[in-house]
């Protein structure tokens, strides 16, 4: 009796510990949305030039990236080359275009769905200038124009009261 329940107990370990192996192997993985932050770039009027490094397999890499244009247009470039562990994108239509700046999260609207882990999602090179200047929303500037009234007063009063 005792061989029967220390058999049914093996088969029972060994049971729950190839499960515990088998499944990690089925679990789905769920492809995470990663966007440009870079704000500077290479000149080259000739090409848009977009790449995502430390990819470990050419198979990882997303097959096009997503790019919204600053007219509102859109554009999917597909896998250009992977070489060394980088992925490489190119848009040759849109030279007279920039990506789209999104100020609110500080990023280009520039973005790819992948499944692996990877070191930067970069805008390589691109017609310049290589650092757009992103627009400054009006209230920034409404600020800016209100502190420099406020320090002129200040100044001036200071002046006339240093004078008397």
């Amino acid at each position: 009796m005792k061989r029967i329940l220390y058999s049914l107990l093996a088969m029972v370990i060994l049971l729950s510990l190839t499960l515990a192996m088998a499944v990690p192997a089925m679990a789905t993985v769920v492809p995470q949305t990663i966007y440009v932050h870079n704000t500077s770039w290479a000149i080259d009027n000739t090409q848009w030039h977009f790449i995502i490094n430390q990819i470990d397999n050419k198979v990882d890499a997303p097959s096009s990236i997503h790019v919204v244009w600053s007219d509102g247009s859109t554009s999917d470039p597909p896998l250009d080359k992977f070489t060394g562990k980088v992925a490489h994108y190119v848009d040759t239509a849109h030279l007279n275009l920039f990506p789209k700046w999104d100020s609110f999260l500080k990023l280009y609207l520039v973005s790819a769905q992948i499944n692996c882990s990877y070191g930067n999602f970069n805008i390589s090179h691109g017609p310049g200038p290589g650092t757009p200047t992103p627009e400054m929303p009006a209230v920034a500037l409404l600020g800016f124009g209100v502190a420099g009234i406020a320090a002129f007063v200040y100044f001036q009063r200071r002046k006339s009261v240093t004078t008397v």
